[in-house]
């Protein structure tokens, strides 16, 4: 499977983007009409502050290495049907001193889900 994500907040003038790119498996199972599924993902999570001043933008950018693992619940059948989920995201991201520390986060999201092939 393949996770693709990105946010972003602006505090005090900083904007703060976060984003991501994961590949991982996904166990899921039947249970009546809702398919419930566990997945397990690693990737690269990108994140990059960025302020204007007088017409100028300045920014820094890092890209470390992350994984995400978590669940969720698939309903309808067919070629069309709908998501929610939860999983937890860490990356190993350098400090402003320097120092690595590590992040995480918490990600919950719904959506429409188009399946390909049979199964």
């Amino acid at each position: 499977m393949l996770d693709v994500d990105s946010h972003s907040r602006t505090v005090e003038g900083v904007e703060h983007r976060t984003s991501g790119l994961f590949g991982g498996v996904r166990a899921g199972f039947r249970a009546g009409g809702a398919r419930p599924f566990l997945h397990v993902l690693a990737g690269a999570v990108r994140d990059e502050d960025s302020i204007t001043v007088f017409s100028n933008t300045i920014s820094e950018r890092h890209t470390s290495f992350g994984g995400a693992a978590g669940g969720g619940l698939d309903f309808g059948g067919g070629r069309f049907g709908a998501r929610v989920q939860a999983d937890y995201r860490v990356s190993r991201r350098t400090a402003a001193d320097g120092t690595k520390e590590t992040h995480g986060d918490p990600r919950f999201s719904a959506g429409v889900v188009f399946r390909m092939g049979t199964r």
